[in-house]
């Protein structure tokens, strides 16, 4: 069975097309897969990829041209991996094959574990350090072996950890859920609910020497998003409805979703009114209060 696949999404992609090389022959080896997709078309990358690795079977591109959205894409990759566990790669990351390993052994040793992580190192296009978009994740730890649904509750609002795009994930929890991205109508967003549905089928495990370089630049697509109370809105939703298929016992079911609705409605109400962000309030505060 293949170890790690390695799912790369284009779009508009030649710009990283050396980036995007490096991150494949990092990966080129026996037990690893690269799986590749562009839904538009909209440049060569596909094309070019498609020749270089000419004849490598490990290397597969994807050819569907039906303009499908981002998270279309993620998933169509998603459900052609074979791997045991899958690394999503956007086009302008790198990811050197030590850091992947080091996230597929962590998962190896730990089968609770969903979903492994490092740190990030943030770069600009030129590719200068920018020191204060680090995510070092200073307060995690990586001995920690405890996960309870509070760790799900909490992640969207604290911003303890940034993303499924940034680590490996065990494919079988996924595969057999099924637990494919949901979509917010504007897309923003669905990738951190996502990361919530994810933390309600298993633990995180962080490692902190695995480490991802990330680039950060006004052009990027998440730079654009203009996050609304609708676009939260709509996360919650899409949390909720996360919920209703993966937390079985009826009333953590409803506990759940009052803390979604309680925290949504408290940053909505601020969002609205221009005031600062208020706390996040705990299931136990909730579950206390008068």
């Amino acid at each position: 069975m293949t170890q790690i696949s390695c799912l790369i999404p284009l779009y508009r992609s030649q710009p990283f097309f050396d980036n995007i090389c490096e991150n494949i022959d990092a990966h080129l080896v026996e037990d690893a897969e690269i799986l590749i997709s562009d839904r538009h078309g909209l440049d060569d990358t596909a094309t070019r990829l498609a020749a270089r690795y000419a004849g490598e079977t490990r290397v597969r591109i994807m050819s569907v041209l039906d303009n499908d959205d981002w998270v279309g894409n993620i998933c169509a990759l998603i459900i052609a991996s074979t791997g045991k566990y899958f690394r999503i790669i956007p086009h302008d990351d790198k990811a050197s094959r030590a850091s992947t390993m080091d996230l597929v052994r962590a998962l190896e040793e730990n089968a609770d574990a969903v979903l492994a992580y490092g740190i990030v190192h943030a770069i600009d296009l030129q590719g200068a350090p920018l020191p204060k978009l680090n995510q070092l994740n200073a307060t995690e730890s990586p001995t920690s072996k405890t996960w309870e649904l509070e760790d799900a509750l909490s992640l969207f609002w604290s911003n303890r950890f940034l993303g499924a795009f940034k680590g490996v994930v065990r494919a079988d929890i996924v595969r057999s859920l099924p637990l494919l991205i949901r979509k917010t109508p504007t897309l923003i967003w669905s990738e951190r609910a996502w990361l919530f549905a994810l933390a309600l089928a298993g633990r995180f495990q962080f490692v902190p020497e695995s480490i991802l370089i990330k680039r950060y630049y006004k052009g990027s697509a998440s730079s654009r998003w203009d996050c609304t109370p609708e676009v939260l809105a709509d996360a919650v939703n899409v949390m909720t409805q996360y919920c209703d298929v993966l937390i079985t016992d009826p009333i953590l079911r409803e506990r759940a979703k009052l803390s979604l609705a309680t925290n949504g409605d408290a940053r909505i109400q601020a969002m609205n009114t221009g005031r600062a962000h208020s706390a996040y309030r705990s299931l136990d505060d909730l579950l206390t209060q008068d």
